[in-house]
């Protein structure tokens, strides 16, 4: 990448926080294949008949069918990804910046989606067992995990090669919260829809087959007569409880779990338009002890099919909960005589297999709707989910991405989409079908934020949510990223300075006399590993270029607040204009506040002046450098006590700086670092870089406190080339 100093400083923007009220989502990036905007993709997964990927399949073997019609397929690829080693221990990234440029080495994409809220703690842990021996054992050092919960405590994304480890902490955080009761979901439902005070039998439509289209399937019939009160007499058997408080209880269980489901279908909805602009098959995993299709909520569940067929993920559910056990059947008012029902009036065998086939139905209908309706499958009643979860990344690593243009503009209707294949004995697996609409803008996709939010310049701030940051930018926009972490503020959280700079001439810049003007959305979330902590910041930049520094890199700073420990800061910025847009992510350790450490040293070759004629740098999210003129580098020392805790300014400071051999180039003695205004304890100085080579350096930084003999080091590696990047 070229650096253009002269773009960047004129460019530069002020330092400045800007707070957001809420979360919410961000649109789709436009995929990549096919290159038309309104074609039709599908990826495709072929089985055998012992349910493995078939490889090595022509065009010439597919049928591609929209609402039972063949059309063209004009586009097709074939992806056989070939498996790196598994990451290894000790794969943390160390880099003071972070950029979304260089060579294409990405692997599969997944979300792994932890219902915590709808699991019992114990079959929790067993599917966190699972996933953290797939990320050790199975994964792909170059695949790209999120991890996140339904209850949204925990979201956190990253590469294998740099961030198994740093998922594995995250994971550890996750805790089933779904408590044991005397009812189950069926039960309650069943119950508070059909047996309750409301009194009278119902039918309930099936599960919407197409998912996002038209109800299918056949109904499910509650309406005999023999069975109207049967789940309350069956759960009053068990209990010992009178009818009125099975009812009440039932509804108290129904609500929690419809609040659980809603947030569960929410968050697949929001990783799915998260990962909309990702390349390649995109997998979202959902373990859980699984969810009944409950039909007075199924806008919910239409949308969040809709929203995993618009961005070609493929929803996957990972049943963590032990093989359900019938508490019918024995002795009691429940056993029949082998007749339609008994003498007395219980129901009999012919009543009871009703309504265990209904039970069964409706228990998995909810979790095999929302795989089938999206490509994906359903992984049940197994001890062996290392197993599944291996099936499910080889259906990432080997498909077929398959295309057709339509020839209407998008009508606005769900339209049923299948794939056949020639070959006898295999098994296609694909999404059901779309939605015919054009590609959402921007302010369609955002949830309705209660109240009037504005920025300081009147435009509108957007609520955020993690998932918008879910690797769904295709990257068409050059970024890089660099964070400083700086003193405490009030509350006990760090400041961290988030610098971003990016590629103007990827923008589409409008022509104003001699200005280029236009505006870009700039979104950064700061995420704590260690905590349920989430750090939002979502503006629109106006951008004003001078012809001159138009093409070049741009610099935009913006402060967030984190607590210690490991963070994670990730950037989205898109272009408003032509929809283009970019994400970077870096990783950075805040120290503990309440202790002595150094604020992120700046090492930079750009000064300017202030209004009080003092020299500032400026921080830069680049670290390479022409080997002429000099570096500059400032640090602030906080937190130093003496022993008898009280602040101490008797500081002193070194630096030595190695070349890549390791051999001393350039060396300074301690030497007492003066108090600033204010009682800061600063030190800047400049490192002239005349007769340094081209190469790899490390400037050691060494702090030492005289009062009590504390040390503090920082290395600050840098490069020096005659065309940096």
């Amino acid at each position: 990448m070229k650096n253009s100093r002269a773009a960047s400083a004129s460019a530069l923007i002020a330092v400045g926080l800007l707070s957001s009220p809420g979360f919410g989502q961000e649109p789709a990036a436009i995929p990549a294949f096919p290159t038309a905007a309104e074609a039709i993709t599908a990826d495709v997964v072929v089985l055998d008949k012992a349910g493995r990927p078939v490889r090595g399949l022509k065009r010439e073997d597919f049928t591609f069918l929209v609402d039972g019609k063949p059309q063209p397929i004009v586009a097709f690829e074939g992806r056989d990804a070939t498996l790196a080693a598994p990451p290894s221990e000790a794969a943390v990234a160390e880099d003071r910046v972070a950029t979304n440029e260089g060579p294409a080495t990405r692997g599969r994409t997944f979300a792994f989606l932890l219902d915590d809220l709808g699991t019992n703690p114990v079959p929790m842990e067993e599917g966190k067992r699972a996933i953290v021996r797939w990320l050790r054992e199975k994964a792909d050092s170059r695949d790209e995990v999120t991890l996140a919960t339904s209850s949204g405590n925990v979201w956190w994304s990253d590469r294998l090669d740099r961030g198994r480890d740093d998922l594995i902490a995250v994971l550890d955080r996750v805790k089933g919260a779904k408590l044991s009761d005397i009812l189950t979901d069926w039960e309650a439902y069943r119950i508070v829809s059909f047996e309750g005070s409301r009194g009278g039998a119902a039918e309930s439509n099936g599960p919407v087959a197409s998912g996002g289209g038209p109800p299918g399937g056949g109904q499910v019939s509650s309406a005999n007569p023999l069975l109207i009160a049967d789940t309350l007499s069956r759960v009053a058997t068990r209990t010992g409880k009178r009818a009125g408080e099975i009812e009440m209880l039932a509804t108290s269980h129904y609500n929690t779990f419809n609040r659980s489901l809603r947030a569960l279908l929410g968050a697949t909805e929001r990783l799915s338009r998260g990962l909309a602009g990702a390349r390649g098959r995109k997998a979202i995993l959902i373990f859980s002890d699984g969810f009944l299709y409950d039909v007075n909520q199924r806008a919910l569940f239409d949308r969040s099919i809709d929203a995993s067929q618009r961005a070609n993920t493929a929803i996957y559910f990972v049943g963590v909960g032990a093989l359900k056990v019938s508490v019918s059947g024995g002795s009691g008012p429940e056993a029949g005589n082998g007749a339609s029902a008994s003498p007395d009036g219980r129901p009999g065998v012919a009543d009871l297999l009703v309504r265990n086939t209904e039970e069964a139905y409706f228990e998995s209908a909810g979790t095999e709707m929302v795989a089938e309706s999206t490509g994906g499958s359903s992984i049940r009643d197994t001890n062996d989910l290392l197993g599944g979860l291996d099936k499910i990344a080889a259906e990432s690593s080997t498909y077929y991405l398959l295309g057709y243009q339509p020839e209407r503009a998008p009508d606005g209707k769900w339209h049923k989409l299948e794939v056949k294949i020639a070959r006898p004995g295999l098994t296609v697996r694909t999404r059901r079908g779309y939605q015919a609409t054009p590609t959402p803008s921007l302010a369609s996709l955002l949830p309705v934020a209660k109240g009037k939010h504005t920025d300081k310049k009147g435009d509108e701030k957007r609520p955020l949510d993690p998932a918008v940051m879910t690797n769904g930018a295709a990257n068409a926009v050059p970024l890089r990223i660099a964070p400083y972490v700086l003193e405490a503020d009030k509350t006990g959280l760090a400041r961290v300075l988030i610098v971003v700079e990016l590629d103007t001439s990827r923008l589409a810049l409008r022509n104003e006399g001699e200005r280029r003007t236009g505006a870009v959305d700039l979104t950064l979330i700061g995420t704590s590993r260690d905590q349920s902590k989430v750090f939002p910041l979502d503006e629109r930049v106006r951008i004003d270029l001078g012809e001159k520094a138009a093409g070049g890199w741009m610099s935009l700073s913006r402060e967030l607040r984190l607590p210690a420990g490991v963070a994670q800061v990730r950037a989205l910025v898109r272009d408003v204009a032509s929809g283009l847009a970019g994400t970077v992510t870096q990783r950075l350790e805040v120290p503990e506040l309440g202790g002595p450490y150094l604020a992120t040293p700046i090492v930079t070759d750009r000064m300017i002046m202030g209004a009080d004629k003092t020299p500032r740098l400026v921080p830069v999210a680049y670290r390479s450098f022409r080997p002429q003129g000099y570096l500059y580098c400032s640090y602030e020392v906080l937190g130093m006590t003496n022993t008898r805790g009280q602040a101490t300014t008797r500081v002193t400071g070194a630096f030595t700086l190695r070349g890549s051999g390791g051999q001393i180039v350039r060396q300074a003695s301690p030497t007492p670092i003066a108090v600033a205004l204010g009682g800061k304890v600063v030190r800047l100085f400049a490192l002239p870089l005349e007769g340094l080579g081209a190469g790899d350096y490390d400037l050691v930084l060494d702090v030492v406190d005289e009062s009590s003999g504390r040390t503090l080091q920082s290395h600050e590696p840098f490069v020096l080339a005659s065309n940096p990047t």
